[in-house]
Order: C-alpha cells, then structure tokens, then sequence
C-alpha cells in the first residue's frame, strides 16, 4: 500500500493486519468485557426506578399488582422487605457494573500496551532490514523519534480507540434505559448534547491537526539537536557554543509542550463547560417533569433515573470526545509509524540459511553502479577477478569510488549493470536472496569509522555474540595479533572494561586495534579493511599487518589505502579513478614499489 494514499482508516487497518493472533484475540476479549460493561450498566441504572419508588412510596409501590405478584414469589410480604430486598440488589448490581468496569479499564491499558510493544519490535525490525542503499539515505533523528515518541503517541491512540468502543456502548445503555423511562426527554437531552459536542469538534478540529503536525516535527528537531549536541561535544566545549544549542533547544521545547498542553486542553475543557450546561437542563427538565406529574414524590423515581443517567453519561461522552481528540492530535505521529509498518523487506528463515562456504573466486564482471537513476555512474565498467587466497589492494583519490566498490562485494549495494559472481553464483539473483545472505556471512570488514558500542571490550570485540559464548582464548589471540593485547590486560578490569559511547575512552588507534581484532575473531573467508590501520603508527602496522598475512585461516584479503606502499604485499593492485580502473600492478610491478 503506497503510504501517501493512506489515510488514518487505512492506517489503523494497517495496525491491525500487522496483529498477530494471540493479540487480536485479547482485542476480542477486551470488547467482550466492554459489552459486559455497557450490560451491566443497563441493569444497574434499570434498578434505580423501582429503588427510588420503594423507598419515596412504598405503599403504593408494594400495592402494585405486578409488583405484589412478583413479591409474592419470593416470599416479599411488607413494603419494608421490598425495599431491603431492592436496596440490596441494586447494591450488588453497582459492585458488579464498578467491577467490570475496572477490569475492562485494566485491560484496555495492558492490551493497548501489547499492541505498542509489538508495533514498535516491528518497526524496529523492518527498518533495520532496510538495503543498506535506503539505510544510508535515512535521517537517524527521524527514526529514532518515529520509534520511541510516536509509537508512544500511537499507544496513547490504540488506548483512546479502545476507550472509544467503551464508551459507545456505555452511552447506548444510558440512552437506551431513559428512552424507556421517558423518551421525549432522552431524544432531547440526546439533541442538545449531540450540538454541543458538535459544535466543539468543529471549532478544534484544524487547530488538533496543525498542533498535531507541530509536535512530531518540533520532536524530531529535538532528537537531532540532541544528537548533533553530544556528538559534536568536544567543538561545542572548545568554541563555547553551547548557549547557542542551548537557546535551540529551549525554543523546541517551548513550541513543543505548549502545543501538547494545548491539545490536552482541547480535549478535556468540554467537560467543564458540558457540566454547568447540563446542570441548567436538568433543572429545567426536572421542573417539567413536576408539573407533569403534578407532584414531587410521584416525580422521584423519574428524577432520579434521569439524574443518575446523565451522571453516567456525561463521562461517556466526554470520554467520547477526549478520544476523539487525541486521535485527531496525534494524527501525525500515526501517519509517521504507517510509514514505518508499510515498509517492505525480503523475508528469508534465517534458520532455514545452508552455509555456502567461498571456496574458488569473486568475479566483478563489467559493473556500474549509482545511487540514483537520473544521476551519473559512480563506477563505470568495472572488471576485477579474485582467487580464493589472494591478497588484493585498492587504491586511489578520496571520492574514486574505493569504498563503494567494497560495498558491493560485501553484498550491501546492488550493481545498477554487470554481475558480481561468486563460485559461480549470482549474489545479486533477485529469485535467490538467500545467496546474498550466505555471502554476507563468509566476510568480515574493518570500515574506516569504526563503530564501538558502550558496552565491555570482549563484547565489543565478539560483537553479536551473548556474554556466554564468547570465546576468550580466541578472543585473546585476535588482540595479541592486533598489538592490544598487553593495553587490555593493564586495564584494572581488563576485558571487562567498558569503553563508553563509540569507544569515547580509547585513542582512535586502540579502536581500530579493536575494529580489527573483531575482524579477526570472526575467523570470515573474505576479510576487507578499509584504511583500517590509518591512525596506527608505521611499526605497530607493520607487525599488525604481517600478523593478518601469515593468519592460519589464509583469508582472501581486500585492502584499501591511500598509499601504494601500504598494500606491497598484495598479489595485485588496482588503482581506481573516477569511478574507473585505471591501472593494474601485480608481478614485477609490486616487486619495483618494495625496491
């Protein structure tokens, strides 16, 4: 479903598909106890007539032939009997109403939590499936604000949705008793109330909807001033800027809690205004059921079946209303988690995965590639073969296309011309997505910026591994090799240290020593660094790099750097410019550069 034909119907028929069975059930049951609700209801308000009567005309009342009949039955033989006996089921029919009311409260709240858990793993998890060519085009603030404040937003929704059914059939019972007491009087309370609300829903709808728009846009401003501020601390700190983040952030912040203070006083300040208009019409419809009856005892009963009706019905209704409401104002943030649902990944069972190790070669036949069609090739025609074993360098000016050819051998870009073979496999087989799955497995890659998350120095090194089955006799020799080993044993906590957000802790050579040696511990096929040694100094490389040559695994090697000299030891050079191949060294050739 394209989401820019969505529209909020669709969008919640979308959060329902995306339901699984178990959820939907509780739904169901959550609606059951709902119409037990709206029963129960009806039943305790139907009591009220005969309670009043009892209790303001007990003679006349008991005397009743129906009513003495009835009495008769079970034993009733005085008026004040009669009246204990109502008293005491009208009190069983409100403890059991309040109860069911409770537990239908409750579970709306849990179900709606349910649902949003649910919502959210399924955003999170299709949006981190995403090819990597759309992750890379994504705005993270976005994301991260789509996923935490309005999947929360969109809870808030559920919950009102749920709260909406309730107090639908609520109002149906309340209704339902008084058209039987006295019609005239439901169709015009009915009438009145309806215009007021009407009213109201007309004078707030475009103001819920613009409020609504501001906060999901101020919210995601605010998570990327957030982000932006902490991630560029040390220059904010060094150039005394940060009042200026500062004042960005209070004017965010100001626009956005003003505009969901005024969106909760939209949806709740009916209620006031309907309680002091109400009061006026039950007083008037009180004074014209007296001269009806022509007296006030007769008038009680009435009275007050009318008066408890509209006590329970204007909460109804005002929670009618507020539901209403906060659909209508967190419109927006509905729209933004559709986008997230709508999202389509290729499904594969991962479990179901056969692990195709790379046994022959990797062939890049005749490949372009660009991000966007209506833009020029990034690479042109680019032809590069690789055998199982070999060591093969890239090289060339920043922006030659080095690091986007590695991309798509690891799997993560598809050519937009040509094939990348592997074993006599086409990775990129649209029919076949598994294969590109078990080749994405056979590699390990070191990227220039090397992600460290706040977590231990193991874990960062067995990265996607749970705490128990790390390997630390693996794990050692990978930071042995990595020239880290003895750094990591002097720490007070050793392999337990934890190196805080994006290994703020470390140097930038101890994080690529690090970046490396996770490389390393994953014992891959294909091993790919890109400058991955850049912030070492030329010794540390040096023994770093002919511990990677001499690796008992005999990876297959694709090094990419700025210097020639740094890949001597490959088997074969290809030098990249503007997208283009522009030279092969191999041979003779490698053994001048080490002369």
């Amino acid at each position: 479903m394209h989401i820019n034909k969505l529209n909020t119907i669709s969008i919640f028929k979308l959060i329902w598909d995306s339901l699984s069975k178990k959820r939907k059930s509780y739904v169901y049951l959550t609606i059951l106890f709902t119409l037990f609700n709206g029963l129960a209801e009806i039943i305790s308000l139907g009591l009220v007539v005969p309670f009043l009567a009892a209790l303001s005309n007990p003679d006349d009342f008991f005397y009743n032939p129906t009513i003495n009949t009835i009495s008769g039955v079970f034993g009733i033989n005085t008026p004040v009997k009669l009246a204990l006996s109502l008293s005491i089921l009208f009190a069983l029919a409100s403890l059991l109403s309040g109860s069911i009311k409770l537990i239908t409260l409750w579970l709306n709240y849990r179900v709606s939590a349910l649902i949003g858990k649910d919502i959210s793993s399924q955003c999170f998890a299709k949006t981190i499936r995403q090819p990597y060519s759309k992750q890379i085009t994504k705005n993270t603030s976005k994301i991260l604000s789509a996923i935490t404040n309005e999947i929360t937003s969109t809870v808030v929704v559920i919950n009102q949705i749920l709260l909406f059914i309730n107090a639908s059939i609520s109002i149906f019972g309340v209704l339902l008793i008084i058209i039987l007491v006295d019609w005239k009087i439901a169709f015009s309370v009915g009438f009145l109330i309806s215009l007021f609300y009407s009213l109201i829903m007309l004078l707030t709808k475009s103001r819920l909807k613009i409020n609504s728009k501001l906060v999901t846009l101020t919210t995601e401003k605010q998570v990327k001033l957030i982000q932006e501020s902490f991630g560029s601390i040390r220059d904010l700190i060094l150039n005394n800027y940060q009042n200026i983040f500062i004042d960005k952030f209070d004017n965010n912040e100001e626009i956005l809690r003003i505009k969901r203070a005024d969106n909760l006083f939209l949806s709740t300040f009916p209620r006031f205004s309907m309680e002091a208009f109400s009061l006026i019409v039950m007083a008037f419809v009180s004074y014209g059921i007296i001269l009806d009856k022509g007296e006030i005892n007769s008038s009680v009963p009435l009275l007050g079946a009318i008066a408890l009706g509209a006590q329970r019905l204007l909460p109804s209704i005002q929670l009618l209303f507020s539901a209403w409401a906060n659909i209508k104002g967190y419109k927006s943030s509905l729209y933004k988690v559709g986008r997230l649902l709508n999202q389509t990944i290729n499904e594969f069972p991962i479990n179901n995965l056969v692990k195709r190790r790379f046994n022959k070669y990797i062939q890049v036949k005749s490949v372009d590639f660009n991000y966007f069609p209506n833009e020029g090739n990034i690479l042109h025609q680019i032809n590069i073969s690789i055998k199982k074993g070999e060591k093969v360098g890239l090289i060339g000016e920043t922006g030659s296309g080095k690091s986007t050819l590695i991309d798509l051998i690891m799997g993560l870009l598809s050519p937009t011309k040509g094939q990348i073979i592997v074993d006599e496999i086409d990775i990129y087989n649209k029919n076949k997505y598994e294969d590109l799955i078990s080749w994405r497995n056979n590699i390990a890659h070191v990227p220039q910026s090397i992600y460290l998350s706040d977590t231990t120095i193991k874990e960062n090194i067995a990265f996607g591994e749970s705490i128990e089955k790390i390997d630390m006799n693996k794990l050692i020799d990978a930071t042995k090799l990595c020239q880290i080993h003895e750094f990591i044993y002097d720490l007070p906590l050793k392999y337990n240290t934890v190196v805080g957000e994006r290994g703020v802790r470390l140097s930038g050579g101890q994080i690529q020593r690090i970046g490396i040696a996770r490389a390393i511990y994953k014992k891959a096929d294909v091993l790919i660094l890109d400058e991955a040694t850049s912030a070492l100094d030329s010794k540390t490389e040096e023994i770093l790099m002919n511990g990677i040559y001499n690796l008992d695994t005999s990876p297959t090697l694709i090094m990419i750097a700025h210097s020639i000299k740094t890949l001597i030891n490959c088997d074969s050079i290809y030098e990249l410019k503007n997208g283009k191949i522009i030279r092969k060294f191999s041979g003779l050739e490698i053994d001048n550069i080490k002369q």
